[in-house]
């Protein structure tokens, strides 16, 4: 187990999903795969670079055959905390915390 999994106070899960990427302080826009989440956050496999503390917006469309009601759109908030790098040192993606939401 390495050191940045041991400091994990909730399991992640591994996913493998594209969304949709909107950052709110630059306006870029961008496709992504989801890698894994959490309760508290997200890993982003993609070649947006997003300023660190950026806010953003992830959707995720969930077709029919998952959730056997209609075709839905699901979008949460969050903030840029991190690059991902991979093992020779390229980046690769981002790390993001996720907003609680609340309803209106």
């Amino acid at each position: 187990m390495t050191e940045l999994q041991n400091q994990r106070r909730l399991p992640r899960v591994s996913v493998a999903l594209p969304v949709h990427i909107s950052t709110f302080t630059s306006g870029y826009t961008a496709r992504a795969f989801l890698k894994d989440l959490t309760p508290n956050g997200i890993a982003l496999e993609t070649d947006c670079e997003p300023s660190p503390e950026d806010d953003l917006e992830v959707s995720l469309s969930v077709p029919y055959e998952i959730s056997l009601e209609k075709y839905l759109t699901v979008r949460f908030r969050g903030q840029v905390v991190r690059d991902i790098r991979c093992s020779e040192g390229k980046r690769k993606g981002f790390a993001a915390t996720l907003h609680a939401v609340r309803d209106r």
